[in-house]
């Protein structure tokens, strides 16, 4: 069946609804509707009903069903029907749903309802069902009709009806009509057609791309507490009551941690030791217990249990700085997103808890959750982030300070002992700073095959073994927060396949150590959107064998665009016995219209045909017959 008459096939599924389709659709979301119903501030429900169709196989996740549940929230009823043209091949009912509760979790009755259809392209699935929620509503439902690439939205509905009176806050790109009946407002959006959108590298934030309702009640009930989240300020208020209560420990422990940091003289000192104690004390547990996972475990429950979540530890860790006269303040922020979304603010946006301790102009970011993480480091989930400080007056919104981009840097100094016959010993010094650390924190405690994939991964040639011969870190000084973070690593490295022999010339790469920027695309439908700027910057030296010559190298004009430059050379050394390339691409954080992709394109190609081309080394003619007889013998 050809591909034209497999479209019309699938869009006769979708009769009287209009689609805005690009070209490559891989699925149709033909109708989607959601339906919340608030009864009272404690509980409400929602109805979801969607039809999608799939037209390749490349389209089957837009059509899986994954739902969240836990003891707030629960899968009251649900039916789906699968079609094959006009023929109904399956019915799907909830006993036909796999589930799977929440893994590394102590959450009650919290885990994941899912179903993945299978069958032949095209088809098309109606699904039909409703959530209960419970002992409180401090969110409603997020509607958003299409997240999977290359699905296309032919209309879409969304409506949170709730009790007169309550004002709700909402923030998406489209306004909604708002209906008044005596008893309930009602808030509706409705989007469509939707042509889809491509996957690219750098993308914007998808929350700007695809329709999106995120929407809540100003004042809320939820657990037995009553707060609001009108403003951050309202929002944090609520939080800090939480917390009241929970930095409480026991005497005698306090009276052993006043002894421990008896000899520090400075804040940072003592911080450094209760955090010492607080890795090798605790672990890492998520729990969703009590009101929501929004309230911490108090501090001495954590010190006898040994384990907490993310809120819980840092609770302990703050109660530890209290009892030794530090202060300090707890904040929430979004591991995902780095900006809360403007004019709305929700308990729905934040997912990790921390502390801060104010020292003098600095203030120290201590996390809590990751005890391999160095003390102070601000980590690529929390640098740049927006966060809310909770305190007892109100949150105050505040910005977790990124490392200067200007500093963010990957890099290489390599070099390479090569043979005539292509075999290579390569001798190499890594040095990565900010977030490219992370890969490397407790480094050489990681087996060797971990090891070895992150020294060889991308390499442009068959590593035959590794020898690890220095690592540096200054991980143990980041309580200076005008420290950059910066790990250098040597290693040794030995392949038979580093060079290409022809003849009598040799093809020798001009960098395979480098990293490869995504250009194939002629046309961008979406802004190229640099989250953090970097320098990479390669040095490789290349010892030339006996007997050999430069023949040629490939030359590179500088470029220099909006969104970074990119510079190259490659020449002889003053003696002729190396080959010296170096390179260096810098890429400059911001968002930059697809309107100015050609010249993204346009670095990222010239950089990635350097990295890709060779040098030529050719045997020296006085040479020739020798080797001719030596190869006939």
């Amino acid at each position: 069946m050809g591909r034209c008459r497999l479209l019309f096939w699938a869009l006769s599924f979708l009769v009287g609804i209009p689609v805005l389709q690009a070209a490559g659709t891989d699925a149709i979301v033909g109708n989607s509707s959601m339906e919340f119903r608030m009864m009272s501030p404690d509980g409400g429900t929602c109805r979801w009903t969607e039809s999608i169709t799939v037209l390749t196989p490349s389209g089957a996740d837009a059509a899986d069903f994954l739902l969240h549940t836990d003891s707030f929230s629960s899968l009251s009823s649900f039916s789906a029907k699968i079609y094959s043209g006009d023929r109904l091949v399956r019915k799907v009912r909830l006993s036909d749903l796999s589930y799977t509760e929440s893994s590394s979790s102590l959450a009650d009755d919290s885990g994941f309802y899912y179903f993945s259809p299978s069958l032949p392209c095209p088809y098309r699935i109606e699904y039909e069902y409703t959530v209960s929620y419970r002992k409180g509503v401090a969110v409603f439902p997020t509607f958003a009709p299409v997240t999977v690439p290359r699905t296309a939205l032919g209309q879409a509905s969304c409506s949170v009806c709730v009790p007169s009176g309550t004002e709700v806050s909402w923030w998406s790109a489209s306004s909604p009509e708002k209906i008044q009946d005596g008893k309930y407002d009602i808030y509706q959006w409705k989007f469509g057609p939707f042509p889809g959108f491509e996957h690219e590298d750098m993308m914007p934030d998808i929350r700007e791309i695809v329709p999106v309702v995120y929407s809540c009640p100003q004042t809320f009930s939820y657990a037995g507490t009553g707060g609001s989240q009108k403003s951050w300020k309202d929002f944090g208020r609520w939080l800090s009551l939480l917390n009241d209560g929970s930095l409480q420990l026991d005497d005698a422990f306090v009276s052993e941690l006043r002894s421990d940091v008896g000899g520090c003289r400075t804040v940072a000192e003592k911080v450094r030791v209760l955090y010492d104690r607080l890795r090798a004390s605790t672990r890492y547990v998520s729990i969703q217990l009590g009101i929501g996972g929004y309230r911490p475990s108090p501090a001495e429950y954590v010190r006898t249990t040994g384990f907490g979540d993310c809120k819980s530890l840092s609770i302990f860790m703050q109660a530890m700085l209290k009892a030794v006269g530090v202060s300090s303040e707890y904040l929430v922020t979004n591991t995902d997103d780095i900006r809360l979304l403007p004019g709305y603010s929700s308990i729905g946006q934040m997912n990790h808890a921390l502390l801060c301790v104010p020292d003098g102009k600095d203030t120290l970011w201590i996390e809590c959750t990751a005890p391999s993480l160095p003390l102070g480091y601000r980590h690529s989930g929390i640098a740049g982030h927006q966060a809310v400080l909770v305190k007892p007056e109100g949150g105050e919104v505040t910005v977790i300070p990124a490392y200067p981009d200007s500093l963010r840097f990957f890099g290489h100094k390599v070099k390479v002992d090569l043979t005539a016959g292509g075999a290579a010993h390569c001798e190499v010094q890594r040095t990565v700073t900010e977030d490219f650390i992370e890969d490397y924190v407790s480094f050489m405690s990681k087996d060797a095959d971990f090891r070895r994939r992150l020294l060889t991964s991308g390499l442009g040639f068959h590593p035959d073994n590794l020898t690890i011969s220095s690592f540096e870190d200054n991980f143990g000084s980041l309580t200076d927060s005008s420290l950059l973070p910066q790990v250098k690593i040597s290693y040794a490295v030995d392949t038979d396949t580093y060079a290409k022999v022809s003849g009598t010339r040799i093809f020798v790469p001009m960098n395979p150590f480098a990293r490869i920027l995504p250009w194939s695309r002629s046309e961008r439908k979406s802004p190229v959107h640099i989250v953090r700027g970097v320098t990479f910057r390669d040095t490789v030296i290349v010892r030339v064998p006996d007997g050999y010559v430069l023949e040629g190298a490939a030359e590179c004009a500088p470029v220099t665009v909006p969104s970074g430059t990119f510079r190259a050379s490659a020449e002889v050394s003053d003696d002729g016995k190396n080959v010296i390339a170096i390179q260096e691409l810098k890429l400059i954080a911001g968002e930059y219209p697809a309107a100015e992709y050609p010249d993204f394109r346009r670095l990222a190609k010239a950089a990635s045909d350097f990295y890709g081309s060779f040098f030529v080394l050719s045997l020296k003619k006085e040479n020739m017959n020798q080797t001719d007889i030596s190869i006939d013998k």
